[in-house]
């Protein structure tokens, strides 16, 4: 229990490498990693790109990729964005990731269309399954190394292109079971949680922080539906 009972002090002095572009969500993450005393760098994709061989030099502890914070139109077919896209996540995990030396966790932000197929978004659903597998495979893989690699699959992001999403037949709040939408810290504190110590021993899963959002797929909490069990 040594690690948990230090949590999040077991954070302190830890260099963490975000590999992201500009967005509510990273900008609050940097500052409490930085109140917690991690020495954080954000990069873009681009400048990941130019500069992945420099960036393996450095010990990295933390490695957040956030694939879509990259512009993407999530409605249209648009192959050559997708096309991109993936050249971009091959980048990361097939290059880089074999790179690294020392025992890092690897956490992939995600929304929650893989799972909830009713959001009728088949690029971002498509891209996530992709991601998924990277994931899965890396957590495999690299285990020997002490290199973790987890997804976390966020729920609704006020304001937030990619997890902001709506519906035409119901609130967000009444397809949460919470009911309401969450404030940014309680998505912030499950991720710095899952990129410490405390967690050393979780890799290749799909950690979902959505107030059970994924759990009812699509439907209306507040509604009984026909055929419910009766007593």
């Amino acid at each position: 229990m040594k690690s948990l009972i230090n949590f999040p002090k077991n954070l302190d002095n830890k260099n963490a490498l975000i590999i992201s572009e500009e967005g509510s969500l990273v900008k609050h993450l940097v500052n409490t990693y930085n109140l917690y005393m991690v020495n954080t760098k954000v990069i873009t994709f681009t400048e990941f790109e130019s500069n992945y061989n420099n960036m393996k030099i450095e010990k990295w502890d933390i490695i957040i990729f956030d694939p879509f914070s990259m512009p993407l139109d999530a409605r249209r077919d648009n192959s050559q964005q997708l096309d991109n896209y993936i050249h971009q996540i091959g980048s990361f995990f097939n290059n880089f990731i074999d790179l690294l030396s020392n025992p890092c966790s690897i956490l992939s932000l995600l929304p929650l269309d893989y799972y909830n197929s009713y959001m009728n978004r088949p690029n971002v659903a498509s891209l996530c399954g992709l991601i998924h597998g990277y994931v899965k495979t890396i957590a495999i893989d690299y285990a020997h190394r002490s290199i973790r690699a987890n997804s976390v699959i966020l729920g609704y992001i006020k304001n937030d292109p990619i997890f902001s999403y709506s519906s035409d037949f119901n609130s967000i709040e009444n397809r949460t079971p919470i009911s309401r939408i969450p404030t940014i810290d309680e998505l912030i504190m499950p991720i710095l949680f899952l990129s410490s110590d405390a967690a050393e021993f979780a890799t290749g899963q799909d950690f979902a922080i959505d107030g059970g959002l994924s759990s009812t797929w699509g439907f209306d909490t507040s509604v009984d539906y026909p055929g419910s069990l009766k007593i």
